[in-house]
């Protein structure tokens, strides 16, 4: 499993919880994970399969990581635009976006609650979200 060097403590104690009320399938059948911590840049597989991923170390993803597929130019990032101080993290953190600071070439991005769409359009989709937020 690829986890972000911050996040390694928080993942061994979930996983090393007992979990005796409700017993999931570890519980049942125990077996120690494998985590490959992530601390820079990370290359996985090879050719078409490739794919990068980035640790995001900003103001509001310090904990966040982007992956990044090469064959495709197409990326991906868990919730980065859950509330308007995230919508920065990816497009424009203190003036530099992520992906402009790492030179990747992406066309098509996706998140958790965003399907694909082009990157050209993630201006649109900031400030909708933006008016989004500043309706509620």
């Amino acid at each position: 499993m690829y986890a972000l060097d911050l996040n390694l403590p928080i993942l061994k104690r979930m996983i090393e919880a007992p979990h005796t009320s409700f017993p999931d399938l570890r519980a049942k059948s125990p077996r120690t994970p494998k985590f490959q911590a992530v601390t820079g840049k990370t290359v996985v597989g090879g050719g078409d399969n490739r794919f990068e991923i980035y640790p995001m170390r900003g103001e509001t993803s310090e904990r966040q990581m982007m992956i990044n597929s090469t064959s495709i130019a197409c990326c991906t990032a868990a919730i980065l635009f859950r509330s308007p101080a995230r919508v920065t993290s990816i497009h424009k953190p203190r003036g530099n976006s992520f992906v402009e600071r790492e030179t990747l070439a992406v066309d098509i991005f996706f998140m958790m609650h965003i399907g694909p769409t082009p990157w050209s359009e993630l201006g649109r989709v900031i400030a909708t979200m933006r008016e989004t937020w500043a309706g509620n």
